[in-house]
């Protein structure tokens, strides 16, 4: 079941977050902050466009905002995190499909999704084109 997370499920996501930040290879050379994520969470549940979902074994977190360059709002992810033993089944759908539902009722005419942990980036992009998205850009990154 999807359901919107409450502040009594934030040291679950808390734990799925640690468990993500540690499998991504990019990620998980930073430090991880509790702190940060715990207030992040807990903003995100207050918000009236946070989206922060979670499931038994899975989580995903975003928000709408109006684009820097429009008063439309736009929807964009910040973590779509599945246990590894559970990928390949239905919960990563319902999740994605549940972030959709919330975006559109939040009145989102732009829904956007990413993958940068690089875990499974080829896997992740095929699993997102049959959800519907399409792929717009390409990201970079680099070492500071």
């Amino acid at each position: 079941m999807i359901r919107r997370a409450t502040f009594e499920d934030i040291p679950e996501l808390l734990l799925m977050g640690q468990h993500m930040h540690a499998e991504s290879p990019r990620f998980s050379k930073l430090a991880f902050s509790v702190k940060k994520v715990a207030k992040l969470a807990k903003f995100l549940i207050d918000s009236p466009r946070g989206i922060l979902l979670i499931s038994e074994h899975g989580m995903f977190w975003g928000s709408v905002a109006p684009a820097f360059f429009s008063e439309e709002l736009c929807a964009e992810d910040y973590v779509l995190y599945v246990e590894p033993e559970y990928r390949g089944n239905m919960e990563a759908v319902r999740l994605l499909k549940g972030y959709i539902a919330e975006a559109r009722k939040l009145g989102a005419k732009d829904i956007g999704i990413s993958n940068s942990t690089l875990v499974d980036k080829d896997r992740v992009a095929e699993f997102f084109r049959r959800i519907g998205f399409q792929e717009v850009g390409t990201s970079f990154t680099m070492e500071g």
